[in-house]
């Protein structure tokens, strides 16, 4: 499972999303899907595979370059954890 530094740091994404300078479609895009990645989180069911699958969208929107750096290196250690 995710640890609670992965919330936190998708909770830095929304902030940065919100505040991005980009159309307005893509920054509703990103909050959505960051609203919902953290609803995953909440109710546990938020993994690494499905993390991975939404940072190549994130990763898109300008300024999350160093958050979805994080993201992805978390996601890649539980996801070695689970395989040993």
């Amino acid at each position: 499972m995710l640890t609670p530094g992965t919330r936190a740091c998708l909770e830095e994404c929304r902030a940065v999303v919100a505040s991005a300078d980009v159309n307005d479609e893509l920054r509703q895009l990103g909050s959505d899907l960051i609203c919902h990645l953290l609803a995953m989180h909440a109710d546990g069911r938020l993994n690494p595979q499905i993390l991975l699958l939404a940072l190549q969208s994130l990763e898109l929107v300008p300024g999350l370059e160093d958050a979805v750096s994080k993201l992805r290196a978390t996601a890649a250690r539980e996801q070695a954890q689970a395989s040993e």
